[in-house]
């Protein structure tokens, strides 16, 4: 089974939960290479990454002292000592996104920013792009594109490629009621994908193989 934890960095705005989670992080010591150095307030992002991190691997009885990187071809990261338990990280806006679980996966959040989705015509199918563009109103082709490229990028990071693999190979065929299929060049993959609703964001799931991937799991304060 593939666990989904979500963690809010406005939750740092508290005093006593910004202590708390310096705190876990000086006891947990997150490796360095988890950080996100670009971000603009990366203190608070890596923070909030060590919180969802920690919480994921919790699940497992696995302590920042037992954790010993080792990275993929394309720098995905993998518990050296623990082949059986895999994870993933993504960081947008206001929310840092963990999953954890028995085999590979792939998870992304992305916040909806304006004047992006023409994006879509360099990294999408000439179909998706017009698919979007064909949609009157413009934040629900915001929607519908970031949808789409946040399933994308699941698939990347689960398959281990990153976001060198092309996007325009990968097909994304989202229903009404949210069921997701996607394709690799134009052949169906046998990947599973789960999609969330959060008010302002498009989030993905991937996972490999078959298997249950659960709702989003909040982290709250001090937990």
């Amino acid at each position: 089974m593939i666990k989904v934890y979500l963690y809010n960095l406005d939750n740092l705005k508290d005093s006593n939960e910004y202590m708390y989670r310096q705190r876990q992080a000086r006891k947990e010591r997150r490796p360095a290479l988890l950080e996100y150095k670009d971000a603009g307030y990366k203190d608070i992002v890596n923070l909030g990454v060590t919180a969802a991190f920690f919480k994921a691997l919790s699940e497992y009885d696995i302590s920042g002292n037992d954790v010993d990187l080792i990275y993929g071809k394309h720098g995905k990261p993998y518990l050296k000592n623990y082949s059986d338990v895999y994870f993933n990280i993504s960081h947008s806006g206001k929310y840092v996104m963990c999953a954890a679980g028995d085999m590979e996966m792939g998870v992304d959040i992305q916040e909806h920013v304006n004047h992006r989705r023409h994006i879509a015509k360099r990294f999408f199918s000439e179909n998706e792009y017009k698919k979007i563009e064909n949609i009157c109103e413009p934040q629900k082709a915001d929607k519908l594109f970031f949808d789409m490229w946040s399933v994308k990028e699941s698939y990347v990071k689960a398959t281990g490629e990153g976001i060198g693999g092309s996007f325009k190979d990968i097909g994304v065929i989202i229903s009404e009621d949210g069921m997701v299929n996607a394709l690799y060049k134009n052949i169906p993959v046998s990947y599973v994908f789960k999609k969330y609703e959060i008010p302002g964001y498009s989030a993905a799931v991937c996972a490999c193989a078959p298997s249950e991937i659960s709702e989003i799991i909040v982290i709250n304060k001090h937990q």
